[in-house]
């Protein structure tokens, strides 16, 4: 018996709300991240937060599933 799987389309992607896109003078640790849903069409079930300092960003969030929530705080570095 052969299964055939053929996925659906991806998720459309939310929009930053704040900070500003290419803002300056952001606190890396306990700054607030917040988005909007995603307009009409396939909307994500959920989010993971990748951040960092090297690229791709893992060093300091690597893919920290948080739900299907609008914001992140990031964790305050030591």
């Amino acid at each position: 018996t052969v299964s055939c799987f053929t996925p659906g389309p991806p998720p459309n992607c939310p929009t930053l709300v704040s900070p500003a896109n290419a803002a300056t003078g952001i606190a890396a640790g306990g700054t607030t991240l917040t988005w909007t849903a995603p307009g009409a069409g396939v909307v994500p079930t959920g989010y993971r937060v990748f951040l960092g300092t090297d690229n791709p960003p893992t060093n300091l969030v690597n893919g920290t599933n948080i739900g299907n929530v609008f914001s992140y705080t990031t964790p305050t570095l030591a």
